[in-house]
């Protein structure tokens, strides 16, 4: 008897520990400085006549973590627009005093006054997909939106119609509300906070306790028969290091809560396995052995690719367009809007200037924000011409920015702001990547056609040290007409700037 009680403790114990590993993707709790779960209401009301005003690159943000709620929305939009309203809207921020880089996550709720079609747009529909589908509204007639959230499950009511429900990949968020192709009036923005649904699921002990169950199943297929201290060991060591493994190539994003169905499947499958060995000792035919162990192999199979499939998120197509990690670079581009060194741009504000593609190393200098090429371009152009002239530059961090990408970015999301110049830089890490030469080659007739197509000029930027292949094609193209800078080594930011303003002078009106 004391026997089987010490063995019971023994997958008891197991199981807890793996409960308590599996816990581990649980996100971190933050401290008391920095930013909490909401656990009020948010309310924002217009009087007729002082509608808040959101259109291409003003955008309305609601900077709250928000659980559960309810959303009431009454909004008039304009002629031949969209309207997005992100929801579960998740971003890179500080918790437990560092902020661990990755890309945002949203799902968007799309109005429009175009054609009619699917309400619901996940990440990568709202940036790449078709405009002017949505759930479509009448210009100029306000409208109401009601929209429920629960858990990762949101669902709406636009003008008295309900959309299906949509699943997010978060269970809380902000919000924000980002125009394309007019002008939409917000009259009244109301969002009812229903508090944190089933919060024990995020607790560590409950996934101990859960561990510790299934320990304790095993425990009861363990006590039918006798099992040498020796195979339990090795049983109980594969419980435990079966979900340290999975843990260790785990693909679940920062900040994201994981579903429970992914963690209890990460406890499940190697418990499957484990019962399967001690049932299958039980018997004496061959044939029933195999069959109970093969069921097990399969309940394992489902239960190991469900917590996979649960727990990835998908980021390729934004990777291509953003690179990794892009943090909230996605949905400040859906919005028109460029982080600059000193603010935001926006192109109502920043029209027929000069835009800079090619990253925060090419442009920053690696310097202080006063040596980013961005002011210090914008300040000569002001001293020659005696105006102000745009100047805005992508922020793309450093080894994520190649000439293919900084395209993809600008003509996806920044041609509304129809600059005058277009400065086409080339880092140096440009040769990290294959077959750099042909893209950079291919990137440089794109970007040329829609120049002449837009009625914009066209400059090269490179610093010294470009791999030989690279320069190779920008110098080609300089001597077809296209303006080549090439900063020296070590030349200074300002001095720079001023290499750039001469070159980019003759081009301006």
């Amino acid at each position: 008897m004391r026997s089987l009680l010490l063995l019971s403790s023994f997958f008891v114990a197991c199981g807890a520990v793996a409960g308590w590993l599996v816990a581990g993707l649980l996100p971190p709790q933050p401290r008391g400085d920095e930013l909490q779960t909401w656990t009020e209401d948010y309310r924002l009301e217009r009087a007729t006549g002082d509608a808040f005003v959101v259109s291409d690159g003003r955008w309305l943000r609601v900077l709250r973590l928000i659980p559960d709620f309810d959303l009431h929305l009454d909004v008039e939009l304009g002629p031949d627009m969209d309207l997005d309203l992100l929801v579960r809207h998740v971003e890179p921020r500080l918790v437990q005093g560092r902020v661990e880089p990755f890309t945002e996550r949203f799902v968007a709720l799309r109005l429009t006054t175009g054609r009619d079609g699917p309400a619901w747009r996940t990440r990568e529909q709202a940036l790449f997909g078709e405009r002017g589908v949505g759930s479509s509204l009448a210009p100029g007639i306000p409208a109401t939106v009601w929209m429920q959230g629960r858990g990762r499950l949101l669902r709406a009511n636009v003008a008295g119609r309900w959309t299906p429900w949509c699943e997010a990949e978060d269970t809380e968020g902000m919000f924000a509300l980002v125009a394309h192709g007019g002008t939409a009036a917000l009259r009244r923005l109301v969002i009812e906070n229903r508090g944190v649904a089933n919060a024990w699921l995020a607790r560590r002990s409950t996934w101990l306790l859960v561990g510790a169950g299934l320990g304790l199943l095993i425990a009861a297929f363990a006590g039918v028969r006798p099992v040498p201290w020796a195979a339990a060991a090795c049983l109980g060591a594969f419980l435990v290091a079966y979900v340290v493994w999975r843990l260790v190539g785990a693909e679940l994003q920062p900040l994201r809560m994981p579903p429970p169905a992914a963690l209890l499947a990460l406890l499940a499958a190697p418990t499957a396995i484990v019962v399967g060995i001690l049932a299958a000792a039980w018997l004496r035919v061959r044939w029933l052995q195999l069959a109970l162990l093969a069921i097990a192999v399969v309940v394992w199979a489902a239960a190991d690719s469900s917590s996979r499939d649960l727990l990835r998120s998908d980021t390729g197509a934004v990777d291509a367009v953003f690179g990794p990690d892009a943090g909230n670079s996605l949905s400040e581009a859906l919005a028109q809007i460029v982080r600059g060194p000193f603010g935001l741009h926006s192109p109502a504000e920043e029209q027929h200037g000069v835009f800079l593609l090619g990253g925060r190393l090419l442009y920053g200098r690696l310097g202080p924000t006063t040596e980013h090429l961005e002011p210090l371009l914008r300040g000569e152009l002001r001293g020659k011409l005696g105006r102000s002239v745009a100047v805005v530059s992508l922020p793309t961090e450093e080894g994520r920015a190649h000439v293919r990408q900084q395209w993809a970015m600008f003509a996806g999301f920044y041609t509304g702001y129809h600059p005058r110049v277009i400065v086409l830089g080339v880092p140096v890490t440009e040769g990290d990547r294959g077959a750099a030469a042909s893209v950079v080659q291919d990137t440089l007739v794109a970007v040329r056609e829609y120049a002449r197509s837009h009625d914009a000029a066209l400059v090269l930027f490179t610093d010294a040290g470009l791999a030989a292949d690279l320069l190779a094609v920008l110098r080609s193209a300089e001597r077809d007409g296209v303006p080549l800078v090439v900063a020296d080594d070590g030349e200074p930011a300002a001095a720079v700037a001023k290499k750039l303003a001469a070159a980019i002078l003759p081009l301006l009106p």
